[in-house]
């Protein structure tokens, strides 16, 4: 059996779109959030005998900052993706009224190429 697909309208782009740009703004507040934690100073004295990841403590970078670098890096993927689906509904837009234009220019020339010829004008002094 096969699957019907229909095509990606650009009311469709557009709320691709607007979903990417929601996910980049919930992991840009992560993000900051993420940094800033790292960032404050804490307000419990540490426990020198708490476990700490070999993999953050071998680059000298807190797993805060690291965690907040990767998901800054995601929101920049899926903001520039949101401007990509808003950048293709337009364009998808704009070639649909092509379309529509082409069709009806082709009718009107088909009509007039179909038309009687005009009469020609007397020419003066004849």
């Amino acid at each position: 059996m096969v699957r019907h697909n229909p095509p990606m309208t650009p009311q469709r782009w557009k709320g691709a779109g607007i979903v990417f740009l929601g996910i980049a703004a919930l992991l840009i507040v992560a993000a900051v959030v993420s940094v800033l934690v790292v960032a404050a100073p804490p307000t419990v004295p540490l426990n020198t005998a708490e476990y700490e990841p070999i993999s953050a403590s071998l680059f000298g970078v807190s797993p805060g900052l690291l965690r907040g670098v990767i998901l800054g890096a995601f929101a920049g993927v899926a903001f520039f993706l949101g401007l990509t689906c808003f950048m293709w509904s337009g364009m998808a837009e704009a070639n649909r009224q092509r379309a529509e234009i082409l069709t009806e220019l082709t009718a009107l020339r088909t009509r007039a190429d179909h038309a009687a010829p005009p009469a020609r004008p007397a020419e003066p002094g004849a």
